[in-house]
């Protein structure tokens, strides 16, 4: 069965490539050393969100909140941007497409100092609103539904070139855990409420792991203990760490106490700027540079049938797409 999987998604992958003439063709798929029980297939890109972003946009942060992913997209022509709203549409439980996306928030990711700085990785869901983080200059944003507004809390004094971001496991309201991009993950304490955070603590962890995004896996969600899967910004390649005491990957090329990393997903273009778990599957969902959506399962995939409409979808998405080129985070 892992051989059918592989060999279907290397006949997409293929059938793609031949669909997106004069693109860099950049298909993600599954590690050798994957799990033989995973699976991977693409949702494609949104073109409805395409053609409203501008020349120059990125897909970046994933969010679940009840049965709608949030997506907030990069673009440096404007200090406001989006984050977009599409229902999820599911087979056997699986996500398998997205229903017409909405505007969700207008979020605020550049001041007059920044200009240019755009959405990052780190998207959460808040009983407030949306924590977010941004790229090039490290802030820490806060989208307040109630007012439809946004605030940004400087976190560059961390250290942090801010990546992803969570809540901090087992941590109170007003803790998150981030990682960076230059391999060293933090652990932040805001002070004050939601909209008007201020640092008041933080410890930094040299651990050696580059990270666009990052999302939680509980043991038995794939794995037989916990994990945190993560888009690595060095080697391009979507890998679940063992966790250490304080949430952070457990390195094992800097600990060899630690479990071996599990490499799940290889692609020769950057992949998981954005990295959601599905809370209702255990699937992971993730965004490339190329501007697309992809889910690893770490279950069968809902049916054959799916890969077929996935791969005839993707052609389908990828015949159509403009020429463009994403922002990059490092």
């Amino acid at each position: 069965m892992g051989y059918r999987r592989r060999a279907a998604v290397w006949m997409i992958a293929i059938a793609a490539c031949a669909a997106s003439a004069g693109e860099l063709c950049a298909i993600p798929l599954l590690d050798p050393s994957a799990p033989n029980y995973m699976s991977l297939y693409s949702l494609g890109n949104v073109p409805d969100i395409d053609g409203k972003s501008g020349s120059s946009f990125s897909y970046q942060g994933l969010a679940i909140s009840g049965n709608t992913l949030l997506l907030s997209v990069a673009n440096g022509a404007s200090p406001i941007q989006t984050v977009w709203a599409l229902p999820l549409v599911r087979s056997g439980g699986h996500i398998v497409g997205f229903g017409a996306p909405w505007d969700y928030a207008y979020a605020m990711a550049a001041t007059q100092s920044s200009v240019g700085n755009t959405l990052a990785g780190g998207l959460v869901v808040t009983s407030q609103g949306l924590a977010y983080t941004t790229q090039s200059q490290s802030l820490l944003g806060q989208y307040g539904t109630a007012t439809n507004s946004s605030a940004l809390l400087d976190v560059s004094p961390t250290g942090a070139v801010t990546g992803g971001l969570q809540n901090l496991p087992g941590g109170s309201s007003g803790q998150y855990k981030m990682s960076s991009t230059n391999g060293q993950w933090y652990t932040l304490n805001t002070t004050g409420a939601f909209g008007s955070y201020g640092i008041g603590s933080y410890t930094q962890y040299n651990v050696g792991v580059s990270a666009y995004a990052f999302d939680y896996v509980p043991a038995g969600g794939g794995f037989s203990e916990a994990r945190v899967v993560l888009g690595d910004a060095n080697t391009q390649r979507l890998d679940a760490y063992a966790l250490d005491a304080f949430g952070n990957p457990c390195n094992p090329a800097l600990n060899s106490a630690c479990a071996p990393v599990i490499h799940l997903v290889s692609n020769n273009l950057a992949i998981g700027y954005g990295v959601v778990r599905d809370p209702l599957t255990g699937d992971i969902l993730f965004t490339t540079q190329s501007n697309d959506i992809w889910v690893l399962s770490p279950v069968p995939e809902p049916s054959t049938v799916l890969m077929g409409i996935a791969g005839l979808g993707l052609m389908a998405w990828t015949a159509r797409k403009r020429t463009r080129r994403t922002t990059s985070l490092s």
